[in-house]
């Protein structure tokens, strides 16, 4: 049945088929448009009348009929027509007629039109592949080795006899034919499923060694009835079909070019005796335009043609006029990428246009740099998703894929800053312009001070430039920074991972911030152990950070970033404080990742392996003195080698030599050639670039980001073991060492306040180090996709649980050796609460410094007012009661002390209007006394009273008696005089009393300005955190 269908698709393909030319315009006002011919012979000119296709009189140097393009023997030909001044292939002027290759430049005349060669139908007989020359026979694709070694030393997997032949015809199985090897090979695909890598258990095992590019499961082609499809198996360098990265299964039609990462291994698909019916690049023609047809140019078209993934119509959607894309495979647009989700997004045409949706996404949907949920489109807007960029059409949608063609292109860069020594601004960097290709190692050399790093963190987006602007693929960085950062992976020169974390948590912490929630651990694994061989760390994988080499730890820096599979690398000063034998391994492993399909750009000082750069940027004081190939750099400075460079350039803090090298280089060749040349490709200057605004996470979004910070958060913080022995040791020694000062009977202020002031002091302590330590892994992390309330919040979250540990363990041991009343499940949150505060101001201090050993000097300065005005021993009074408003310590001591007089039974000595108070324990005794003292005083004169009375009875008596006679009147007796009051003092046991509470406040009051003051301190630090944000 197969081969009847071959058979037939033959017939067709030789009997109807047409011929097709794909042409790309490079310059002009079409530059970017593409057009399909379909004569098998035609001119190229002014003249419209003859010439199919046609340029305006004002082209320079385009004579009426200037060149003719024929299809001769299956092959396109191309001769000059008699022009005036030439046509150019590929910068070399014809002298006959010449065969066009696909990639060839057309030229008409000297500074003249160009064109591009981007398709081009061979004859069906030139994709025929002959036999092996060296009679090898077929294998077929079970257990095949293709170490590259000689067959004595393979390990071949033999298969039974004529298992590749069918109907006793040999290769009626269609087979892959390795192009690349050291001898030719075929391989039959006789199974349903084929796995190529470089583990042994693929049916296609491939030797790293010589193809270093290949990931141990790196793809798969899978049979499904009659047609054959690959699918790359998330590898790290890509499988790419006919020059394309692949992102879905992919039919494979014959003919069709397989690569196994760029510049890996190639097949090519044949299926026997059928003439192929796509070239390598006919599936991905971007535009069909005829002439005639006269298109808006933009830069980013430019690039489009190399990145073409799929296009989609609306009516091939499983809901008409809808198209879902993500990475599932019942999307419609299936994206096989672990950063965009399952169900990332829909497109949706109607009477009105498009529309797009969001549908819930990790990573979210950007058009024209914004993130946005829903909105509807214009035929010009940029639609981004991931690295994948998005173009509607009439009937559809074409996805395009920026990963392995990433082109950036840098128009008058200028940055100014204050000058700190004296009056004016000093330009750190003067009108930069390169044009860098796709998938090149790029060096940035320089004195010190040269710029080097705020070229890089200007061209990343990191520290955007105030003048200038940075396109890649055609389109603004800067104001489409959020929807390029999963694309750009950046490497400073501290180290960005965790110390305490083993390298394979390292990794899978950044896998789950930065790729898609709904990826899997199984894909999540994959990922993992396919970028620790790439960085050579298998077998470092359970080993800690901090047990690795300078080296190590440097490609673990790599690793991280290598997790979400970035087009473009940058990195500052990779090598600095590296021994020169692991630097040169470093730098292999850059030129190695550069190979693989990615652009690496970095910063060095390093002179000895310039070699191995594809080009590299000389700059002084912030001006670029050249740029192109090192080799080339000997032979325009005049040095015999890239170390002398420096002493070539003179005195590096010249400005007048600065400007005489840059002004030299850009009357160069090499400026025309690799810069000049490169950017009017372009054809217009796009537009200064705005300030970058950063998009929001959404609230789902940022509860994730919260739970894996905290896991990774809690994990550093138990990998520190004797740490946390040491924070969990402080509680308890504090309570007992409190026991041991504080008597029996004294009030129970000063237990109550050590707890408050130790809860405060744990927090603050605790937390002050905890952000600034970690500023570079910060740094990076805020480049990507993390939020500052998520990351603030896990850092709060892992504290208050180590705080509550604290705590508990404080309050526990003080309660059983001192009496600190009140209940525990009332005492413990209020505890918890003033510790949080605490916590807060050690993150507002982390966040305010600049390093640890500023955060450490802080600490005393904000926690010693606590004890001056949290009003131990008396209220405070005058200024100082003003300064204790803002004292945490001074309300977490007044609520304890009120919940024990609330609920533990205790007594207050002094009221709050003084030691007279009748409210306080003193005042009442005082006003007891004397009490005691006034009714004394009232008895004593009602006992005077009547003595007196008594007295002057007698008197009167007696003086009768003398009188008249009579009895004599008997002397009174006086009456027992007053017994004088028992005086009280206040009791020598306080121990059940407090000594004293404040005037104006209340339990509630406390909890109410507590809770206030976190929530500030908490808002203060993300303020000065989003102050400080390199792109806020």
């Amino acid at each position: 049945m197969k081969l009847a269908r071959g058979v037939r698709l033959l017939c067709t393909f030789q009997a109807g088929r047409t011929m097709e030319l794909v042409l790309t315009y490079l310059s002009g006002h079409r530059a970017g448009e593409h057009v399909v011919v379909t004569d098998t012979d035609f001119f190229i000119g002014r003249n419209p009348s003859e010439c199919r296709l046609c340029f305006a009189d004002q082209e320079q140097g385009v004579s009426r009929r200037h060149a003719r393009i024929t299809w001769q023997n299956g092959i396109w030909m191309i001769a000059d027509a008699g022009s005036s001044y030439g046509t150019f292939v590929n910068g070399k002027r014809l002298q006959g007629p010449v065969p066009l290759s696909i990639g060839a430049v057309i030229q008409l005349g000297e500074g003249g039109p160009r064109l591009r060669v981007e398709r081009l139908d061979a004859a069906p007989q030139a994709l025929s592949l002959p036999p092996s020359s060296h009679g090898h026979p077929a294998s077929s694709a079970i257990g095949f080795n293709l170490s590259g070694k000689s067959n004595h030393d393979q390990k071949l997997h033999h298969f039974p006899e004529g298992r590749a032949l069918v109907s006793g015809r040999p290769w009626s199985t269609p087979y892959l034919e390795l192009l690349n090897g050291d001898t030719p090979r075929r391989i039959a695909l006789s199974a349903s499923r084929v796995t190529i890598g470089r583990d042994g258990e693929n049916t296609i095992a491939l030797d790293p060694q010589r193809f270093p590019t290949v990931s141990r499961q790196h793809a798969v082609i899978e049979q499904q009835e009659e047609d054959y499809f690959i699918r790359d198996l998330g590898s790290f360098n890509g499988t790419l079909v006919n020059g394309y990265r692949i992102a879905a299964p992919t039919l494979l039609r014959p003919g069709a070019l397989i690569e196994i990462g760029v510049g890996g291994a190639k097949f090519r698909f044949v299926v026997p005796e059928m003439a192929s019916e796509e070239t390598p690049t006919g599936e991905h023609t971007v535009a069909l335009t005829s002439s005639e047809r006269r298109r808006t140019t933009t830069p980013q078209k430019l690039t489009e043609a190399s990145n073409f993934v799929t296009r989609k119509n609306f009516v091939e959607g499983k809901v008409p006029g809808c198209l879902t894309v993500g990475r599932a495979p019942e999307n419609d647009i299936q994206l096989d990428l672990l950063q965009i989700s399952k169900r990332h997004a829909v497109f949706r045409r109607d009477t009105q246009g498009w529309t797009l949706e969001d549908l819930e996404s990790t990573n979210g949907v950007y058009v024209n740099g914004r993130r946005i949920k829903q909105c509807r489109l214009r035929a010009t807007d940029v639609i981004q998703i991931g690295p994948f960029l998005f173009r509607l059409e009439p009937e559809g949608v074409a996805v395009f894929d920026t990963r392995s063609r990433a082109r950036i292109d840098v128009f008058d860069l200028t940055k100014e800053v204050p000058n700190r020594h004296g009056t004016g601004k000093v330009r750190l960097l003067d009108r930069i312009r390169l044009s860098i290709p796709a998938n090149e190692f790029v060096g940035l050399f320089g004195p010190s001070g040269a710029g080097k790093s705020t070229l890089i963190d200007a061209l990343n987006g990191m520290r955007p430039a105030e003048q200038g602007i940075v396109l890649v693929n055609g389109i603004n960085l800067y104001e489409n920074i959020d929807c390029f950062k999963q694309s750009i992976g950046y490497v400073p020169q501290d180290d960005i991972v965790h110390r305490e974390l083993t390298v394979e948590q390292t990794l899978y912490y950044v896998a789950r911030m930065r790729l898609s929630s709904d990826t899997s651990e199984e894909e999540i694994e994959r990922i993992l152990t396919e970028v620790l061989d790439v960085t050579g760390l298998s077998t470092r994988r359970k080993v800690p950070v901090s047990q690795l080499s300078g080296g190590q730890r440097k490609r673990v820096s790599i690793a991280v970033e290598l997790v979400t599979q970035p087009g473009i690398i940058f990195l500052d000063e990779p090598t600095s404080g590296l021994d020169p034998a692991t630097e040169e391994k470093i730098m292999h492993l850059f030129r190695q990742i550069a190979l693989g399909g990615h652009s690496v750009i970095m910063t060095t000082h390093a002179m000895e392996n310039a070699k191995l750069f594809d080009k590299i940027v000389v700059l002084m004081r912030g001006r670029l003195v050249w740029f192109g190939p090192p080799s080339e750099a000997l032979d325009y400075f005049g040095i015999a080698s890239v170390k002398e460079l420096f002493d070539k350039l003179g005195d590096p803090n010249s400005d007048e030599l600065a400007i005489a090298w840059q002004r030299k280089f850009e009357q160069s060749d090499a400026y025309q050639k690799y810069v000049q040349a490169p950017l009017i490709e372009l054809t217009q200057k796009p537009p200064a670039a705005k300030r970058p605004e950063r998009s929001h996470l959404t609230l789902w979004r940022s509860l994730e980001q919260t739970l894996v910070l905290s896991a990774r958060y809690a994990r550093v913080m138990l990998a520190d073991r004797l740490n946390l022995i040491i924070l969990f040791g402080q509680a308890p020694i504090i309570a007992l060492l409190t026991g041991m000062a504080v008597g029996q009977s004294w009030a129970r202020d000063f237990p109550y306040f050590v707890l408050a002031l130790s809860v405060i002091w744990f927090g603050c302590s605790n937390a002050a180090r905890e952000i600034v330590k970690e500023a570079s892994i910060y740094k990076r992390e805020r480049m990507f996709n993390l939020g500052i309330v998520p990351y603030v919040g896990s850092k709060l979250v892992v504290l208050t649980a180590i705080g509550f540990v604290q705590v508990a363990l404080l309050y526990g041991v003080m309660a059983a050796v001192e009496s600190v009343p009140g209940p525990p499940l009332l005492v413990l949150p209020y505890l918890m609460i003033s510790h949080v505060v605490g916590i807060a101001m050690g993150l507002l201090i982390s966040a305010l410094v600049q390093t640890s050993e500023m955060a450490t000097s802080l600490v005393p300065l904000v926690l010693i007012p606590q004890i001056l005005f949290g009003g131990l021993l008396l209220p405070n009074e005058g200024v100082a009661k003003g300064v204790s408003l803002v004292m945490p310590a001074m309300w977490s001591y007044d609520a304890l002390k009120r919940i024990g007089v609330r609920q533990g039974g205790l007594g207050v000595l002094r009221g709050v209007g003084g030691e007279d108070d009748p409210s306080g324990e003193i005042g009442r005794i005082k006003q007891q006394n004397q009490q005691a003292i006034d009714d004394f005083k009232e008895q004593l004169e009602a006992y005077r009273k009547r003595q007196q009375q008594r007295l002057d009875e007698y008197k009167n008596d007696l003086e009768g008696f003398l009188r008249t006679g009579g009895v004599r009147p008997e002397m009174p007796k006086p009456e027992k005089a007053p017994e004088a009051p028992r005086i009280e003092y206040p009791p020598e046991d306080k121990s059940r009393f407090v000594g004293f509470l404040n005037d104006f406040g209340s339990l509630l009051l406390d909890v109410g300005v507590l809770m206030g003051m976190f929530l500030t301190l908490f808002f203060l630090t993300m303020l000065v955190l989003r102050s400080k944000d390199i792109l806020g």
